[in-house]
């Protein structure tokens, strides 16, 4: 998605690097654990602009995981992959734990119900 004169609309590229936070964490969250979280905070720097057609790569790290397992916190970066690898925006953003997932037949689904 881009914004009247070809360069990535900047909501676009922050919705990416929201997405980009759970991909970061996977290990502490859903997939791995079958904890569900959610975004609980977001913030962003854009660096620099990236036309339309270009490659836009994410990655980053998990900074802390509190002692209740319950929030995570992600620094991360997006790049033009396609364009040199230029540096277009870092962000940080904390995960927060919304609760079993209540997925049928998903193991944390039956470990809540066991429970009751």
């Amino acid at each position: 998605m881009c914004n009247a004169v070809g360069i990535l609309h900047g909501g676009a590229l922050m919705s990416f690097c929201d997405a980009a936070l759970f991909v970061i964490a996977r290990e502490h969250t859903f997939e791995t654990t079958g904890r569900v979280f959610v975004t609980l905070s977001f913030s962003i720097d854009f660096l620099s602009r990236c036309r339309a057609g270009a490659q836009v790569l994410a990655g980053g790290q998990v900074v802390k995981v509190s002692n209740e397992k319950d929030l995570i916190l992600v620094h991360g970066w997006a790049k033009a992959g396609s364009d040199g690898g230029r540096l277009l925006a870092t962000f940080r953003g904390t995960l927060r734990f919304a609760g079993p997932a209540l997925i049928p037949g998903h193991k944390s689904h039956r470990n809540q119900l066991a429970r009751l």
